[in-house]
């Protein structure tokens, strides 16, 4: 379960444009320059939805080289994990978590990856965008409650 970043959001009257990889609400529109991770190699921005009411987010997540160094389970990158994907379609490997607190049962649950909506990778210290990347992952409707 991710914060609520209640002393941030009841200051700012528009809804968040994207959450970043620790649910925090971000309000300027997307780049990969806004990373909390000032290390990181590869960023995505990713939409997702709740597993319970199927509200959609747009959250990003990064990796660096320091992150895989010292964390035995984020040892691949991301494009690694991308293409070994593509190569046997198991479950795709880049996933979210709990989505961003909403005020529903299913800020406690896992979300749905619906799509990489950017893909951007480091290259000579900037950012370079791999739409190859940019797929969809999973589809649902939404339920009426």
């Amino acid at each position: 379960m991710k914060a609520s970043y209640l002393d941030i959001r009841s200051k700012i009257e528009e809804e968040p444009l994207w959450y970043d990889e620790n649910g925090t609400p971000r309000y300027e529109k997307f780049s990969p320059e806004l990373s909390p991770d000032i290390y990181a190699d590869e960023v995505v921005l990713l939409e997702i939805a709740c597993q319970d009411c199927k509200q959609r987010f747009f959250v990003e997540m990064s990796w660096s080289t320091m992150r895989g160094l010292f964390k035995s389970r984020d040892v691949e990158c991301f494009s690694s994990r991308f293409y070994n994907w593509a190569k046997d379609k198991e479950y795709f490997p880049i996933h979210y978590g709990d989505p961003p607190i909403h005020g529903c049962a299913g800020d406690t649950t896992n979300c749905y990856d619906l799509r990489i909506v950017e893909f951007h990778k480091k290259e000579n210290f900037r950012f370079k965008r791999v739409k190859e990347y940019e797929i969809e992952l999973e589809k649902i409707e939404h339920e009426e409650q």
